[in-house]
């Protein structure tokens, strides 16, 4: 009993230490230190003028459906707009600024401070900028002063739908363009004075280019699945370097992988597929621009000699041939 409980102790020590190491390296970025303040955005349209231009939520919270209404039956998503600032400053005219961490690192979330899991959402084909039960990452880029851009995706501001401040004028996103339609200010409630950061902290350069690849010319590739069976193996031969992206042409000389409805294992020929590498940090990513967080990703071995690339579906090996 005695033996059971130390090996219990010792693997909830080890639980703990592992944790905090995942949570150190999850730590988020908030370059602007908008901290855990609250606050109310305003149209630069509007700001220093009038009590108009705020942003809200159609209806009144917990009434209308989808004002913080029961999300599993949210009839239809609500769209953002502006509309003058009211006595009190309700929950849907309040929000946060959560910095991003992992792939994020660098972006914010935008939520309500007092309704925690609701937050803002842009809405790629549409242009919407709706409220949801999660929360869009957004680059929040400060202009000078109080005045700041909200980027949602790279090119496009976060804007007014019309240059007016009109209650009920929607926000929406917008090819990135000056004008006041398209800035913001933010209030830190606390203060009731607009925010501009102390000190904008830069995160550490770090090293962009593929050196692996301007080392090494030709590699020996083996790759495995996860979920399902499957193996190749082949070379590969760096084709050029551009700035920092190296591309690679991966000759597969045999694989073979699991057939259609477990039908044993099913050898296949010769294949051939171009590569692209970026880097960051450490850390190398293939097709990163293709297939986003789901991209292999992994690092150089302490040889120089081996990079090894892995994503939930499986791993990849790049083997220098000297």
């Amino acid at each position: 009993m005695k033996k059971k409980i130390l090996k219990l102790a010792a693997v909830s020590a080890l639980i703990l230490i592992l944790s905090a190491t995942a949570g150190m390296a999850q730590e988020a970025f908030d370059q602007y230190g908008f901290g855990d303040r609250a606050f109310l955005v305003q149209s630069a349209l509007e700001s220093g003028k009038s009590a108009k231009g705020f942003w809200d939520i159609p209806g009144t919270p917990g009434k209308t459906n989808g004002n913080f209404t029961d999300n599993r039956k949210v009839k239809k998503f609500l769209e953002m707009q502006i509309w003058d600032r009211q006595k009190g400053d309700p929950d849907d005219r309040v929000y946060t600024f959560g910095a991003g961490v992992g792939s994020q690192a660098g972006k914010y979330s935008i939520g309500f401070a007092r309704q925690r899991h609701w937050g803002v959402n842009y809405i790629e084909g549409t242009g919407k900028i709706e409220v949801r039960f999660i929360k869009d990452s957004f680059e929040i880029k400060h202009m000078g002063g109080d005045k700041w851009k909200i980027y949602v995706k790279p090119g496009y501001v976060l804007c007014l739908e019309k240059n007016t401040s009109k209650n009920g004028t929607k926000l929406t996103a917008k090819p990135d363009h000056n004008g006041k339609d398209a800035l913001w200010v933010f209030y830190d409630l606390a203060t009731l004075r607009s925010f501009i950061p102390a000190r904008i902290i830069k995160p550490e350069p770090v090293s962009a280019i593929p050196d692996f690849f301007i080392k090494n010319q030709k590699f020996e590739y083996s790759a495995e699945g996860n979920f399902f069976y499957y193996k190749a193996k082949g070379t590969a031969e760096v084709t050029k370097i551009e700035g920092d992206v190296a591309y690679v042409t991966v000759n597969i000389s045999e694989s073979e992988s699991e057939g259609e409805k477990g039908r044993g294992i099913v050898k296949k020929g010769k294949s051939t597929f171009e590569a692209k590498f970026t880097r960051k940090g450490d850390t190398y990513f293939i097709d990163k621009e293709k297939n986003g967080d789901m991209a292999s990703s992994g690092k150089v071995d302490p040889s120089g000699l081996y990079l090894r690339l892995t994503n939930d579906g499986g791993g990849k090996t790049f083997k220098a041939v000297k």
